[in-house]
C-alpha cells in the first residue's frame, strides 16, 4: 500500500483513525505548546509537527523535568541546513536526538510570571522514515511502540500534515497489536494485550524497566487504550468476544500454536536488532545529541544532586568531558 492510499484510509469514517485524531486533538498545554515552538524554530521551516508525548504529557508536571517530543521535518536536508554530517545519521539511522532548555515564564507575561527553564529531549524523524518504520514488517520496534502511546498535537503545519500523523499512528497501534496477540492467551483482555505489547517491545530495546513498567503504561491512559482495542482488532481481523467486564469491552481468541510459534521466532528476532540498534545509536549520539553535556549535568543533579559548573570546552565536547569528570563526579558520589 503506497502513502496515498494510507492517507485515504486515515479520511474515511474509522473508528480506530477517530480516537486516535480526537486523541492527538486534546490541548499539550501552554509548556508544551512553548516547548514545541522553541524547537521548531531551531529547525525552521523543514518542521511539519511536533508532537508531545510520554510521562510529563501523561501527569502534567513539567517543573524539574524533561518533556518528551516527536519533530516530523519534510527532509533532513533542510532540518540541518549547513550540517550535511548530521542529515546523513538521521538518515542512516534515525531518529536524531537532542536536548533544549530556555526560559519560560510559566504564568503569561514576564512580569507576572515566575521565570522556569523548560527542558526538552526530542527525536526528528521525517514522514519519509516514519511511514517504513511504523509498519509491522520493521524489525525495530521503537518507533512503532511510541507512536501507539498517546501523543498531542503541540504544532502542527496544515492539515494534511495532520491526515499523515494520525495514518501513522494509526499503523503504529496496529503493529504494536499485531505483534502481542499471538503471545497472548485466549480471554486476555485489552489490559492484558497492551501490558503484554509494552513490555515486549521494553525487551528489544537497551532499557532497564521494572516488572510491570508495561502495565504501569497502559494504567496511565486506559480509557485511550480501551477505546482502540475493538477497532484496531477489527482492523487486524483478530476473533473476539463482546465481554462487558472486560477492559476494552472485548476478550481475544487465541492464536493458531503455528502463529505463535512464528510470533516468539520474531520477537527473538527483534531483541537482537533492537538492542544492536540501540547500541549504535548511543555511539551516534555521542556525536550528535546537541545539548549533550547540559542534559547529562541537569539528569546528575537531578537524581544525585551533585553540582556541575560546564566549562565552555566541556559543553563543546560532552564526550571527551565525561571521561574527565567520571571518576571526579564517582568520588562526589553521582555515580554508584
Amino acid at each position: 500500500m503506497d502513502r496515498g492510499d494510507e492517507t485515504d484510509r486515515a479520511l474515511d469514517p474509522d473508528p480506530l483513525a477517530h480516537v486516535i485524531a480526537e486523541r492527538l486533538s486534546r490541548p499539550a498545554g501552554s509548556a508544551g505548546e512553548a516547548a514545541a515552538r522553541h524547537i521548531a524554530d531551531r529547525h525552521g521551516r523543514s518542521v511539519h509537527a511536533v508532537l508531545f508525548y510520554g510521562s510529563c504529557l501523561r501527569t502534567g508536571v513539567i517543573e524539574d523535568r524533561v518533556l518528551d517530543f516527536h519533530v516530523l521535518v519534510s527532509d533532513y536536508r533542510s532540518a540541518y541546513p549547513g550540517r550535511p554530517f548530521l542529515a546523513l545519521a538521521n538518515r542512516l539511522l534515525p531518529p536524531n536526538v537532542f536536548y533544549d532548555e530556555f526560559r519560560w515564564p510559566a504564568h503569561g507575561r514576564e512580569q507576572d510570571a515566575a521565570i522556569i527553564v523548560l527542558r526538552s529531549k526530542y527525536n526528528v524523524l521525517s514522514f519519509a522514515t516514519l511511514d517504513r518504520w511504523v509498519r509491522p514488517e520493521c524489525a525495530n520496534v521503537t518507533i512503532w511502540a511510541r507512536f501507539a502511546q498517546p501523543m498531542a498535537l503541540a504544532l502542527i503545519r496544515d492539515e494534511e500534515s495532520r491526515v499523515r500523523v494520525v495514518a501513522a499512528a494509526r499503523r503504529a497501534v496496529l503493529a504494536t497489536l499485531a505483534a502481542a496477540l499471538p503471545l497472548c492467551e485466549a480471554g486476555a483482555d485489552a489490559a492484558v494485550v497492551w501490558a503484554c505489547a509494552f513490555d515486549l517491545t521494553y525487551s528489544a530495546e537497551l532499557r532497564s524497566e521494572p516488572p510491570g513498567k508495561g502495565r504501569e503504561i497502559y494504567e496511565f491512559d486506559s480509557d485511550y487504550y480501551d477505546a482502540l482495542f475493538a477497532p484496531a482488532l477489527e482492523a487486524l481481523g483478530w476473533p473476539y468476544e463482546r465481554d462487558p467486564a472486560a477492559a476494552g469491552g472485548v476478550r481475544i481468541h487465541a492464536a493458531a500454536p503455528e502463529l505463535a510459534a512464528r510470533a516468539r521466532r520474531r520477537w527473538r528476532w527483534r531483541r537482537v536488532i533492537g538492542k544492536a540498534l540501540s547500541l549504535a545509536r548511543l555511539v551516534k549520539g555521542a556525536f550528535t545529541f546537541d545539548g549533550g553535556a547540559e542534559y547529562l549535568a541537569w539528569k546528575i543533579r537531578r537524581h544525585s544532586g551533585v553540582e556541575i559548573t560546564l566549562t565552555p570546552f566541556q559543553r563543546r565536547h560532552p564526550v571527551i568531558a565525561g571521561l574527565m569528570l567520571f571518576w571526579r563526579l564517582r568520588r562526589r558520589g553521582a555515580f554508584r
